[in-house]
């Protein structure tokens, strides 16, 4: 029995996936198997997988028609015989000791889930920023332990991903875990889903992962025509987890700035150059996003003394707030101009 599976959707990363495979056959820990599951590539990709199948008799190589990296994982899920899952994304890459660390903590504490840092790696042009994302180490053994410990997990940026968790194939099966089909954001509902009910979660205050920022043909980084749709049901999701921890009084800023980010990711959207939109249209999106019950109760609820922000920031809430949303649309474009 191998101690592991390691699920890896890929898609479209001929330039990416060398490097992300030989990182993970690189571990030092060898007791796990590579389950690559090739979702209908149109370059190079399968290749590639082909290659490095015939090289390691750890790799197993699935091949389906495109369906998203969610539908993906989920064949991967249905053959894996390791008694904990890690997910890694083709286009990212690991630290050596990853596996073996992290799988030796989640048998120490009997952990259903371990939690570990990472590293986003920002392209900026010809350069690359590097900003590390990690937690003191702990256990949180109980489902209130991690209740209580959430905000700050989550507003520390490690709750949304798959790639820096190793989770109980157990206990992934026991209660019927799967990817939904969303073609954006199923691992952060894949997690909200998971964090129900969760306990026994240890976070590991190492960073083994690095998370590639910005590649152009990522899907975070297209225009989609339902992208404010997509961001406003995961916010949702995070709401009705809250609430059924009956910790909606606790986290009631933490859902504020979730909803506001919503509203922000759904005007970014508007501005790929993708976007078949005129001025005037998506001047009027921006109007029905702040109209939506939600936001516009996130917007009521900011205090602009205690807020923290940048003046920038304050000054876009403050335009949307009163729909001076024109006002807004062309300061946004004119910074968008210069930048």
């Amino acid at each position: 029995m191998v101690d592991i599976s390691v699920i890896v959707p890929v898609y479209n990363v001929e330039n990416y996936l060398d490097n992300c495979i030989t990182g993970i056959l690189a571990q030092s820990y060898s007791n796990f198997e590579l389950i690559l599951v090739n979702d209908g590539s149109l370059d190079n990709s399968s290749s590639i997988c082909k290659g490095y199948e015939k090289q390691d008799d750890r790799i197993k190589l699935i091949h389906q028609d495109n369906q998203g990296s969610g539908a993906a994982r989920n064949r991967g899920l249905d053959i894996a015989k390791g008694k904990y899952i890690y997910f890694c994304d083709a286009d990212d890459y690991m630290e050596p000791t990853l596996l073996e660390e992290n799988y030796l903590l989640a048998e120490k504490y009997e952990a259903n889930m371990v939690i570990f840092g990472y590293c986003d790696k920002i392209i900026r042009k010809n350069e690359f920023d590097f900003i590390p994302r990690t937690n003191k180490k702990e256990l949180l053994n109980s489902k209130e332990d991690f209740r209580k410990k959430f905000g700050q997990l989550f507003n520390n940026g490690v709750m949304y991903t798959v790639w820096n968790k190793l989770y109980k194939k157990d206990y992934l099966n026991m209660h019927n875990y799967r990817f939904g089909n969303e073609r954006v954001g199923q691992d952060t509902i894949f997690n909200y889903n998971i964090y129900k009910n969760i306990d026994k979660v240890y976070i590991n205050d190492g960073i083994y992962y690095h998370y590639l920022v910005g590649r152009a043909n990522s899907a975070v980084n297209k225009y989609r025509q339902d992208r404010f749709r997509l961001r406003y049901e995961e916010s949702l999701k995070l709401e009705q987890l809250i609430n059924s921890w009956k910790y909606e009084k606790i986290y009631k800023s933490l859902l504020i700035n979730e909803w506001l980010l919503t509203l922000t990711v759904g005007i970014h959207n508007l501005f790929f150059d993708e976007c078949p939109l005129n001025n005037g249209e998506k001047k009027r999106e921006i109007h029905r996003y702040i109209n939506h019950a939600k936001i516009k109760e996130a917007l009521h609820h900011i205090s602009y003394k205690k807020e923290s922000s940048s003046f920038g920031t304050k000054l876009k809430y403050f335009l949307l707030k009163n729909k001076q949303v024109s006002l807004y649309y062309y300061l946004l474009k004119y910074k968008k101009g210069f930048s």
